[in-house]
């Protein structure tokens, strides 16, 4: 439960729910909201279950991690522009640079010195950017995963997921729980595409101090 407050892993967690969705329409015909436990017990074998195990985290380590490399390696060709007005305008004062550490210089100082203190603080950033890193990733696989789905929607099944969340709404003249499920699905995805496309593929500058701690008159060189 203590991962649960994470939203790496609910972005994880969707792109499981609509991959195996996705599977079982496509394979069995039966969406995962239809889904019974007659249905599994009468025509899922074990070996099936391990396959699809193993094919979702192909999807996750190489499909989604290869489509990140493409992305990146093709929005390298956006003009400067472009990417600056989807930047955070988190620019610094060319005075103010002195008090900024690096990563590098803040872990041969607590090498040097044997300080735990300095040491700590580089693990932690570490840590810090390894989840933005995951982060990033399941957003995108999440993003990949909709497309599957919305497939499937649109050509074999009016039951999946992205239909009952998105696609199979009407009557929405006046306030209702589909109307909500619509507005608060819409902002799920703006906020998935920003961090997935947007922030992990390199469409969006880094703020300075991502990768710097701002140490006011450290005093520290390495």
């Amino acid at each position: 439960m203590q991962k649960a407050n994470d939203f790496k892993y609910f972005a994880l967690l969707g792109s499981f729910v609509l991959i195996l969705d996705f599977t079982l329409v496509m394979y069995y015909g039966v969406a995962l909201i239809d889904l019974s436990f007659g249905f599994v017990k009468n025509d899922v074998s074990v070996g099936s279950v391990l396959i699809f195990f193993a094919m979702f985290s192909l999807f996750i380590s190489f499909v989604v991690g290869t489509f990140r490399s493409v992305l990146i390696g093709i929005f390298q060709f956006v003009p400067y522009n472009i990417i600056r007005f989807f930047s955070k305008n988190d620019f610094y004062e060319k005075n103010e640079e002195i008090h900024y550490l690096t990563i590098n210089e803040l872990k041969r100082f607590a090498i040097k010195n044997n300080n735990n203190v300095a040491y700590s603080m580089y693990l932690n950033w570490q840590e810090e950017k390894k989840s933005e890193s995951l982060l990033e990733q399941y957003s995108l696989a999440f993003l990949m995963a909709s497309i599957l789905n919305a497939y499937v929607s649109f050509t074999l099944s009016d039951n999946t997921i992205l239909s009952f969340s998105f696609l199979d709404k009407s009557n929405l003249n006046e306030f209702s729980i589909d109307l909500l499920i619509i507005f608060l699905t819409i902002i799920l995805y703006v906020g998935f595409i920003y961090i997935g496309i947007f922030r992990g593929c390199g469409l969006a500058l880094r703020d300075y101090g991502r990768n710097r701690f701002y140490i006011y008159n450290h005093g520290i060189k390495t």
